[in-house]
């Protein structure tokens, strides 16, 4: 493979957001290549009263598989209700990458 300059940092960076992203905004149970891929943040109602916490719970779930592939070395999550929006979530996901350097992934998901 010919080095044209580019960052391959950012290729890995690319694929860590997508790999976040589609596993806490895909519906579990919604791929028929594997069932247990995704979350159940769509469970969720407004009204739910300890709903960031259960979020959180679910989003350290449906991310785990990261972890159990060695894509990453450890994750850690933060939500909270969005002080604007009580029908959003405002999710902090940080990625410790295997080479130890950690980046913070800024996402969001609405309450339905």
């Amino acid at each position: 493979m010919v080095d044209k300059g580019i960052d391959n940092a950012f290729v890995w960076v690319d694929s860590v957001y997508n790999n976040l992203y589609l596993s806490i905004h895909t519906k579990k149970g919604s791929q028929f290549w594997n069932e247990g891929f995704g979350s159940e943040l769509h469970t969720i109602k407004k009204s739910s009263g300890d709903s960031a916490n259960r979020a959180r719970d679910m989003i350290v779930e449906s991310t785990k598989w990261m972890t159990d592939e060695e894509i990453v070395q450890e994750i850690d999550v933060f939500v909270e209700v969005d002080s604007k929006d009580s029908g959003r979530f405002n999710i902090t996901v940080t990625v410790k990458r295997l080479d130890e350097a950690s980046k913070p992934y800024e996402l969001w998901f609405d309450i339905v």
